[in-house]
């Protein structure tokens, strides 16, 4: 197994402020994909992973991620292991990063959960709730034993 260390955002601090205003008014007006493929870290972030190319899987524990794997996976399966809710992975964000992320992260739910070739997740109420959004029923995979 493979792993490949990503780079961090390659932008300062004036350029990446611009660039978060400006993505965050694409998604505002509805085009996720275009604010996604806009930010400086995921366009690095492919150019690092197309070099670690061909995979056989691409396993990913992150929604933000799963766009870029799909980018990346050259026909490779992906998994997801969706260990939080993806509504919960805001909990801490701003109110105004909050209402410019909820529909990403809703979009890249109902375009990419749907294609994984598999999906694990770690509470009964988190596959209850894939399941009901996207049709895909991810497999139940506690991250604690049961109670004895």
């Amino acid at each position: 197994m493979n792993f490949v260390r990503l780079p961090s955002n390659p932008l300062g601090s004036v350029a990446r402020r611009a660039e978060s205003a400006m993505r965050a008014s694409l998604r505002m007006a509805g085009l996720h994909g275009a604010a996604y493929w806009r930010d400086a870290r995921v366009r690095l972030w492919r150019k690092a992973l197309s070099q670690a190319l061909p995979v056989d899987a691409i396993v990913v524990n992150d929604l933000f991620a799963l766009p870029l794997a799909y980018e990346v996976a050259a026909g490779a399966p992906v998994v997801f292991d969706a260990w939080e809710h993806w509504t919960s992975e805001s909990e801490s964000w701003s109110p105004l990063r909050k209402l410019s992320m909820r529909g990403a992260h809703e979009w890249i739910v109902d375009r990419y959960v749907p294609e994984t070739a598999g999906m694990m997740t770690v509470s009964p109420g988190i596959v209850r709730d894939y399941a009901r959004r996207t049709g895909t029923t991810p497999r139940l995979v506690t991250n604690a034993p049961y109670f004895q």
